[in-house]
């Protein structure tokens, strides 16, 4: 199989891979706030952007709560300890000054099924002071499903997306130190559909041109970490840098990207075939005597079935 066939074989890969991130971003992603402290569960329903959870079942989404000083912390560390057991992700934010702050995680530890892995320490919550770290922390907790949550809630998709970035930095990092940079080039592209779907973009074939722009970034990481080793060294050291390096930069410039808007970040295939169009007039003087300009998505498609066919054979 030829370097072509190898590149067309990797987009058809990715192109699964869209589908399997458009999946995932319109499922899962609920929260429910167990409720506490009337005042500060409003604060941490407007910082999550939760309006309404109880149509929610019992066993769905992350539990969290808001735990303040002077309020029994008992029922609601035994409620997220329930949860953490039954291998359903749970978080406290624990509220108010440094000691209390500590008396109240003596307390949720000393419910089996919870860990230091469960608590968030925020001095203060509000808008101005502790949501960020609040987002965050609830960005990681929600793991997978973090994507449909960002995709979902406005309020959530700066942290959701500097999440998915830092773990992709470090996927990509790890697969470059061991030697796999095609696994480098498919974590930056991977990275580049999750933030559009965080976005609240249109997912599936409309973002194969983002595909294609990430893989020759993945391309040039590869090259730079090469030209890097030799001048440098040692080898897995300078991979794993470049690569964790350069996905952090994919992901500023998606992020940027996608911030600027217009027709192209909303629908890039489509905005592809309007340009080939546009120049394909001007090229054939509008009199159509050239024929209509080729499909994009149909080349893509085509390529793909040859390639599919030659491996069949």
């Amino acid at each position: 199989m030829g370097p072509l066939s190898k590149r067309l074989l990797r987009l058809g890969i990715l192109a699964e891979a869209i589908r399997q991130i458009e999946t995932q971003a319109n499922a899962g992603g609920d929260i429910r706030v167990l409720p506490g402290d009337p005042a500060a569960t409003a604060r941490l329903r407007a910082v999550l952007g939760v309006a309404r959870d109880d149509d929610l079942a019992p066993d769905r989404g992350l539990l969290v709560h808001v735990a303040v000083p002077g309020a029994d912390p008992g029922p609601a560390a035994r409620a997220l300890a329930a949860r953490a057991r039954g291998q359903g992700p749970a978080l406290a934010i624990l509220t108010g000054p440094d000691e209390e702050r500590r008396a109240l995680e003596r307390a949720f530890l000393a419910e089996d099924g919870l860990t230091i892995a469960n608590l968030v320490h925020v001095p203060v919550l509000d808008p101005a002071h502790g949501a960020a770290a609040v987002r965050v922390a609830v960005a990681r907790a929600l793991g997978p499903e973090a994507t449909a949550a960002g995709r979902r809630r406005p309020e959530l998709r700066t942290a959701v997306a500097r999440s998915l970035s830092q773990s992709a930095a470090r996927e990509a990092g790890v697969m470059a130190a061991v030697g796999l940079v095609a696994g480098n080039t498919y974590a930056q592209a991977r990275l580049t559909q999750r933030l559009a779907a965080v976005s609240g973009r249109e997912m599936g074939a409309e973002r194969i041109p983002e595909v294609v722009v990430a893989m020759c970034a993945g391309t040039a990481s590869a090259i730079l970490a090469r030209q890097a080793t030799r001048a440098i060294g040692p080898g897995w050291l300078v991979r794993a840098g470049v690569s964790y390096a350069t996905t952090l930069l994919v992901a500023d410039a998606t992020a940027r990207w996608l911030e600027r808007g217009g027709a192209a970040a909303e629908r890039p295939l489509s905005a592809l075939r309007a340009l080939v169009e546009s120049r394909a007039g001007r090229d054939g003087g509008g009199d159509g005597a050239s024929g209509p300009p080729p499909d994009p998505m149909e080349t893509v498609r085509a390529a793909l079935a040859r390639v599919r066919g030659r491996g069949r054979g």
